[in-house]
């Protein structure tokens, strides 16, 4: 039986990964995939969407960003904070969050919407082949001395890792 956390377990991960293509994104993402050199390789293979208020977070450095914003100039509840924006125009539109923040992520899971960190993104990254092995590596390096996961959620990507490279999520489960 496949080892599973509370983010399922790795296979599951795989077959997520497979439908990824967009994906509403919080500033922790954005800062995190920056520092990492990886903000613009994720923007071309997922095109990433945030709220107004994640923008103005995130700073100037948005403008350089591959980026969505959407417009919640309609919506009667622009006074919640950017998490309570983010949280309902993802469950509005039915699309994964990308985010380092545990209220999020299990918001999301509640939602039963796919939510992924960036060390989920960068194992994404390397199932689709836009980044090879040597620069995971180095990446994930750079990731480590940048982010604060727990140890077992370096252990579950090292398990979705494992995954990628034993080839079994590309093919349909019988």
């Amino acid at each position: 039986m496949p080892h599973t956390s509370i983010f399922g377990d790795a296979r599951s991960a795989l077959k997520q990964f497979d439908h990824l293509s967009q994906a509403i994104i919080d500033t922790s993402s954005l800062i995190y995939l920056q520092e990492i050199d990886l903000l613009a390789v994720t923007g071309w293979w997922i095109k990433l969407w945030t709220v107004p208020g994640v923008v103005r977070e995130f700073g100037a450095a948005a403008a350089e960003c591959p980026i969505h914003v959407i417009d919640i100039n309609n919506s009667a509840d622009w006074t919640d904070s950017t998490d309570d924006m983010l949280c309902r125009a993802a469950a509005y539109r039915q699309m994964p969050i990308i985010s380092e923040d545990r209220q999020i992520l299990m918001r999301a899971k509640k939602a039963n919407l796919p939510y992924f960190n960036t060390l989920m993104v960068l194992n994404f990254l390397l199932y689709k082949n836009a980044i090879n092995l040597l620069e995971y590596q180095a990446i994930l390096d750079r990731l480590k001395a940048t982010a604060r996961y727990s140890a077992k959620i370096y252990e579950f990507g090292a398990q979705v890792f494992a995954e990628i490279r034993r080839g079994k999520g590309s093919a349909p489960d019988k």
